[in-house]
């Protein structure tokens, strides 16, 4: 994407209003190839795994354009798996959470909470609570 709008902007000098919201920016035409000559496909290796793989120069560009100063340090398929694993940890996805017992200080039955209770204010079972809420 950021490479067909440096290319439209190199050969226009006017880059669209999508391209502008992107974040494009317009290349003087005779730095763009400079630009594309420094780059090359990089052979890095995955600090996971240890298997090499390939840094490409899209990919540099891609990084580049974003701002990033750091080469990757893990391959498609192990930065797939720790972004699967961030997503699956947390209480977002529906997980199970550590739960407490307490005693509904309205009704004195046992119940169990999501959080720590502090001792400072009244912990209530759920049906206490929705009909405090209302």
């Amino acid at each position: 994407m950021v490479t067909d709008s440096v290319t439209a902007a190199s050969d226009n000098l006017e880059l669209s209003p999508t391209a502008r919201a992107a974040g494009a920016h317009i290349i003087n035409p005779k730095y763009l190839e400079v630009i594309r000559m420094a780059l090359a496909d990089k052979e890095l290796t995955c600090v996971e795994c240890g298997a090499p793989f390939l840094f490409t120069v899209g990919e540099q560009e891609f990084f580049a354009s974003r701002g990033y100063t750091n080469d990757p340090k893990r391959c498609s398929a192990c930065r797939s798996a720790r972004k699967s694993q961030q997503r699956s940890s947390g209480y977002g996805d529906g997980g199970a959470r550590e739960m407490h017992p307490v005693v509904c200080d309205q009704c004195g039955v046992d119940t169990m909470v999501p959080f720590v209770p502090r001792g400072d204010r009244p912990v209530y079972c759920s049906d206490c609570f929705s009909t405090i809420r209302r």
